[in-house]
């Protein structure tokens, strides 16, 4: 067959169809898609095997003759349902095995679906191109409602019973996987038997059982692709979790009222008591010791001294504390830790300098501010000499 001879509308009528059900079973891998060139050999493989059908159909079909009279029944039952069936469907299913059996990719029970349909539709194609280019355009439309389909239907009904096995043969279900590997090649080629076998049938009978057969047959397919599809699952969990579906954390654990926005889920340091300021680092509580209302100033587990009382001036740095009896009122000129001398008054006066201790107070009880208060001085207008 030369495809450069051929007319590239028949070309493009012959693959058009097999192209569109390859998309179609691909996209319908929705839980983990095959990589690109394992597919590609796949097509390649199902256009092989051709070849490899072709030889064994023609020693079949040979041997075959030798014994019986063509086109009889019996000749035909086992032309197509021993030689023709296992010749092609055989064939699929060796280059299939050897691809795909033992790949890393096969980690999916509908792979053995898509892998199956796409050696099928390979196989399709090829032989398409051939019937295309002797039967023209009308044979490309025929066989692009019947043939195509039907060798995407066949490889469906492998790649079902293939993936089942597959799944077994993991489980360590030996007998269950031969059972399933078995029926994965017999039931295709049963039903491929069937498919041509009808087509020799004598006028109106074989019209009236093909349309109903290949009816009955792409609605059971289409059927069990959407079916296998939705209830696909992981047979060998993928080696990078990164190429299934990203999956979400559920809620974080508990964490205790006032942990800051900057603290990750799952960070929350122990129990902080209440009051804890946004500037204490998250893990850092306030000391024991430290009274309610501490100072932003005050750093991270800094504490007041215990003596300090209550209303401590800013100008006091952490750690200072009014020395021993200083009475709350001391003022801001008094340098932090300074303190006023034994006896003196709560009314110091600016002028006087921190540390400075006040003059004995006068004895004279009237308080007279012009009197000099100093010892052994005696005024000048004393009232008894103006006398």
């Amino acid at each position: 067959m030369n495809l450069l001879s051929m007319n590239p509308i028949l070309i493009a009528a012959a693959v058009i169809p097999a192209f569109i059900l390859l998309v179609r079973v691909y996209k319908a891998d929705k839980l983990d898609r095959e990589p690109t060139g394992l597919l590609v050999s796949l097509v390649l493989l199902g256009i092989l095997s051709t070849v490899s059908a072709l030889v064994l159909e023609r020693i079949g079909s040979t041997v075959l003759s030798s014994f019986l009279t063509e086109d009889s029944v019996v000749y035909n039952i086992l032309l197509y349902f021993i030689v023709v069936g296992f010749s092609e469907e055989g064939s699929k299913y060796l280059l299939l095995k050897l691809r795909t059996w033992k790949h890393k990719a096969f980690n999916c029970q509908f792979d053995g679906v898509v892998y199956a349909v796409f050696v099928s539709l390979g196989f399709a194609l090829w032989e398409n191109l051939g019937y295309v280019a002797m039967l023209g355009l009308s044979g490309a439309i025929l066989r692009a409602l019947t043939a195509v389909p039907g060798h995407a239907c066949f490889g469906v009904f492998m790649g079902i019973f293939y993936g089942a096995a597959k799944r077994a043969e993991i489980a360590g279900q030996t007998e269950t996987c031969k059972r399933m590997r078995r029926l994965s090649l017999l039931l295709p080629v049963f039903i491929h038997g069937m498919y041509d076998f009808i087509t020799t049938l004598p006028g109106a009978l074989s019209f009236l059982l093909f349309l109903p057969f290949i009816g009955c047959m792409f609605f059971v397919g289409y059927r069990m692709v959407k079916q296998k599809s939705a209830q696909d699952s992981f047979i060998v969990q993928p080696e990078n979790p990164f190429d299934t579906q990203p999956t979400y954390p559920t809620s974080v654990p508990y964490q205790p009222y006032g942990t800051q926005p900057q603290q990750t889920s799952g960070s929350a340091a122990p129990y902080q008591p209440y009051g804890t300021q946004p500037w204490q680092s998250s893990g850092a509580t306030a000391s024991p010791s430290q009274p309610y209302g501490a100072q932003p100033w005050q750093t991270t587990g800094s504490v007041a001294a215990p003596s300090q009382p209550y209303g401590a001036q800013p100008w006091q740095t952490t750690g200072s504390s009014a020395a021993p009896g200083q009475p709350a009122s001391a003022q801001p000129w008094q340098q932090t830790g300074s303190t006023a001398s034994t006896g003196h008054p709560a009314s110091t006066q600016p002028w006087q300098p921190t540390g400075s201790a006040a003059a004995p107070q006068s004895s004279d009880p009237s308080g007279d501010p012009n009197q000099n208060t100093s010892p052994g001085y005696q005024s000048v207008f004393d009232s008894k000499d103006l006398k």
